[in-house]
């Protein structure tokens, strides 16, 4: 199982050089999961992270508040309709709920269980369908 980063959100970074070497860690090591685990890989592709205390610019990563918040906000039907009708933009992007990492965690444990064949969960509902398959999800220490 390897979390990595949505190819949307990827191509919308490609030309800004402050998240070059990030990509190309995030390129590389797919990679190198890709060779050694091939279609036994399960790739975790969110478009944003939340959770913590703190915004965070390197991997991005938005405050639990605040996440929570947008996360409604973004989940919403008409939101959810709006964004699922779009072609692959900075607004689509944009429209993607955040995802949890309490989600990440449980999608991750779903994946190395193998109670997913999904080889790349690139989405939010992808994700939270993977986390829910966790009969027992796990709650991260300290509320991060």
């Amino acid at each position: 199982v390897y979390i990595t980063v949505s190819p949307e959100v990827a191509k919308v970074a490609e030309g800004i050089d402050f998240f070059q070497p990030y990509l190309k860690g995030k390129q590389f090591s797919r990679a190198r999961v890709l060779e050694r685990f091939g279609d036994g890989a399960i790739f975790l592709e969110p478009a944003f992270i939340y959770g913590g205390g703190s915004f965070e610019l390197n991997p991005p990563r938005a405050p639990t508040v605040y996440g929570k918040f947008i996360e409604g906000l973004l989940s919403a039907s008409p939101v959810r309709s709006l964004e699922r009708m779009m072609s692959p933009s900075i607004l689509k992007i944009a429209l993607e709920p955040p995802i949890p990492v309490e989600t990440i965690v449980n999608a991750a444990v779903a994946g190395a269980l193998g109670k997913t064949n999904v080889q790349a969960l690139d989405s939010w509902d992808k994700i939270k369908e993977a986390a829910e398959l966790v009969a027992d999800p796990m709650p991260m220490p300290g509320g991060f």
